[in-house]
């Protein structure tokens, strides 16, 4: 509510977060494949480019003329935002998504603070991320990132050269969260020398 100089309210208006006035400034999400952890993420659309303004056109408004891709995940409810390399009004492209967990997230495209219907898409880790962990009180550890829900194996031999039919199933395999895995080895410290083998079945 405000006035000109009179100091008693002469007009108000109501805000009503994330909706745009009509439908027709909303940018408009096409369906989308599964999104590859570890590589760019690339959409196409339409209206990714709306007005050249985000206020009222004068002279103080706040210039905007980039779409804000978000992605928030199903899984545990997290948010990123990801920087964009190009984008055009009916496409764009991210840089490489990472730190994110894999599963499901909705997809959201902004455009001068007006979002798009979000998609539901589905990021998919193709290969691990493999994090090795020093030796501690004569354990092995192994932290990496896959497909949730995923039943990954770990092996292991002191012989690399033994073939790998011959290698020994170890247990130990934990999904910590969505997507996230460790693997603990409690005989690494009565091995002198052990290799291991990470074998994953494929992404559904």
């Amino acid at each position: 509510a405000g006035s000109e100089s009179t100091g008693i309210p002469t007009n108000a208006l109501v805000y009503k977060p994330a909706l745009a006035p009509s439908p027709s400034p909303q940018p408009q999400i096409d369906a989308s494949a599964p999104i590859e952890l570890w590589h760019p993420v690339s959409i196409t659309g339409s209206g990714f480019q709306g007005l050249t303004t985000g206020s009222c056109g004068q002279a103080q408004d706040s210039a905007s003329d980039y779409p804000l891709l978000q992605l928030r995940s199903l899984e545990n409810g997290q948010t990123a935002f990801l920087p964009l390399l190009s984008w055009s009004s009916n496409s764009l492209q991210s840089v490489p998504l990472i730190n994110f967990p894999p599963g499901h997230a909705l997809m959201t495209v902004f455009v001068n603070a007006i979002p798009s219907p979000s998609k539901m898409v589905e990021i998919r880790a193709s290969f691990p991320m493999i994090r090795p962990m020093p030796v501690t009180n004569g354990q092995f550890q192994l932290g990496f990132t896959y497909t949730p829900r995923a039943l990954p194996t770990v092996l292991a031999t002191t012989n690399v050269s033994t073939p790998l039919t011959n290698w020994a199933v170890l247990p130990g395999v934990v999904e910590t969260s969505p997507g996230e895995y460790q693997f603990s080895d409690t005989q690494a410290g009565s091995k002198p020398l052990r290799f291991y083998s990470l074998r994953l079945p494929p992404a559904p």
